[in-house]
């Protein structure tokens, strides 16, 4: 794990991480369908061009990497770097199975 996330968690402790995660993760919501928003718009024909506006695409981006920043955090501060490696192996390798496409590296 970058060591600037954990200079991080350690200066916030858990409830600031807990806080901001929360924060972050309403942002990503908001910022997701608005970059959804515009990709149906293009797909039910409203707009010709399937051009995201930079400004949203910019905020969804930017949203994304604060929620992975902040999750880094919580992943880090509960000492779960395991636990969530594990969890996400098994999380890809059940969805690949339903799709019938497992194959395990």
């Amino acid at each position: 794990m970058d060591s600037r996330i954990k200079q991080i968690a350690d200066a916030n402790g858990f409830k600031v991480i807990c806080n901001k995660t929360f924060e972050e993760i309403g942002e990503l919501n908001t910022a997701l369908a608005r970059y959804q928003a515009e990709r149906d718009a293009h797909y039910a024909g409203i707009v010709e061009d399937l051009m995201i506006h930079d400004e949203v695409r910019d905020d969804f981006v930017s949203e994304l990497a604060d929620v992975e920043i902040t999750t880094k955090q919580l992943i880090y501060n509960l000492h779960l770097e395991k636990e969530v490696k594990d969890m996400v192996e098994y999380k890809i390798n059940r969805q690949l199975e339903r799709m019938g496409k497992n194959d395990k590296v």
